[in-house]
Formats: structure tokens, C-alpha cells, sequence
């Protein structure tokens, strides 16, 4: 399972790169959950045949991944907002207490320096 999901968490990011009868395959099996013999009797052809598709597709996602590192930096990205989102909400619960305000301005820097680093 967690492959299936892994391809198409792959698939959501360079799926418009494959061919079209590759993005059709993925789709059954990703999005519908579909099993090889579902597909192969959806569409006509043989389980190996929707077999030889996805692990084809697989490579050619790994590849585009290897080399892009869109869903790498996606995610390295998300993680880092939701790191700032979860500080602010801390910054915001500590923003009535007088003595805090050199705690603020620090969390407040690092929050901007992983802004930075997100944007680079």
C-alpha cells in the first residue's frame, strides 16, 4: 500500500508527463484503487500488460523525481510551514505576557530565517 501511494503521490506531480495510456493505467490503479485485473478488464488488455505499464510509469517517476526533486522540495516546503504555523500560534499565545518580548523577537528571527530557506 504504501507504494501505491507513493506512485501516486509521483503520478500527482509528473503525471502529464507520461503517455497518455500510462496516465490512464495510473488513474485506475491510484485514484480508483483499482486491482491489475480490474484495469486489464476495464480497458481491454492483459494483467501483465497493465503490470508491465505501472512498474514502466514507476521508473519513469522515480526518474523525473531523481532529477526534478519537486516532491522532495514540496515537502520539505510543507513541513516548514507547518513548522512556522504551529510557532505562530505559540507567538500568539505568549504575545499577552509582558516578559516575553525577547523570546518573541528570537522566535520571530527564526521563523524568518526558515522563510528564507524556503524561498531559496
Amino acid at each position: 500500500m504504501e507504494k501505491k501511494l507513493r506512485i501516486g503521490d509521483l503520478y500527482e506531480f509528473y503525471g502529464q508527463l507520461l503517455t497518455e495510456k500510462q496516465r490512464e493505467i495510473l488513474d485506475f490503479y491510484c485514484i480508483h484503487d483499482l486491482s491489475f485485473g480490474e484495469i486489464a478488464e476495464e480497458l481491454g488488455i492483459s494483467r501483465q500488460g497493465v503490470y508491465d505499464t505501472i512498474k514502466r510509469a514507476e521508473k519513469i517517476l522515480d526518474e523525473y523525481e531523481s532529477k526534478l526533486e519537486l516532491r522532495q522540495r514540496f515537502n520539505n516546503r510543507e513541513t516548514i510551514i507547518n513548522h512556522i504555523i504551529s510557532e505562530l500560534d505559540t507567538l500568539g499565545s505568549k504575545a499577552g505576557q509582558p516578559s516575553q518580548s525577547g523570546d518573541l523577537k528570537n522566535a520571530l528571527e527564526q521563523l524568518r530565517q526558515e522563510i528564507m530557506e524556503m524561498l531559496e
